[in-house]
């Protein structure tokens, strides 16, 4: 296989998979038949330094679609945007951040059915009210956690909707069991930062 037959399908193979490391290989071969030293310059800094050549995917949207109806419930899952530090792990941090989500419930924004606080993300499950949007709802929920408790979280966050009865128990006790597969505690009910609507403890 030749070098520009070899470059074009490294490139076809990242741009399939969405994969920066292939085009910088085939960016690297590239640059290599460059001469003097404005190739070896490019390439240190593209490669070495990680710089992504490849468009990024378009985020899908988290809007609630019209014909869903509005006792969906859905299963959503945030992150802190440096998850390695553990941000949400101190009790004063965990402890507001489940209070404030029973806050934006008080607003009429969601009904929260069950929410777990881990150290570098949470979980909940929640009937959104279709009014003021999911994506929104969240959005502005981030935002006020970000001004008042100076977190920062990975952009977006992941959706969910539970179709049936089935997937809504088979997420709730994956949001309830989430502490003890980290092990954190060996009985879910042991985790303080843990809200059920069928077991209320607020």
């Amino acid at each position: 296989m030749s070098r520009r037959a070899y470059i074009s399908f490294l490139i076809s193979a990242a741009r399939r998979d969405a994969s920066p490391y292939l085009a910088r290989c085939a960016l690297t071969l590239w640059l290599s038949a460059i001469p003097g030293s404005t190739g070896r310059i490019v390439f240190t800094i593209i490669f070495v330094m990680g710089i992504p050549i490849l468009p990024q995917r378009k985020r899908l949207p988290h809007e609630i679609p019209p014909w869903v109806g509005q006792g969906a419930r859905h299963f959503i899952t945030i992150n802190a945007l440096r998850r390695t530090s553990a941000p949400f792990g101190s009790d004063e941090i965990a402890s507001a951040l489940l209070r404030n989500l029973l806050v934006y419930e008080d607003l009429d924004r969601w009904h929260l059915w069950l929410a777990v606080v881990m150290p570098d993300h949470l979980h909940f499950i929640a009937t959104f009210a279709l009014e003021h949007g999911l994506a929104a709802s969240i959005a502005a929920w981030k935002g006020y956690q970000t001004k008042t408790l100076k977190l920062q979280f990975q952009s977006g966050f992941f959706e969910h909707r539970l179709r049936d009865e089935a997937e809504f128990t088979e997420k709730a006790a994956y949001v309830r069991e989430n502490p003890v597969r980290k092990g954190l505690v060996t009985d879910a009910t042991a985790w303080p930062y843990l809200y059920t609507a069928f077991e209320s403890n607020r």
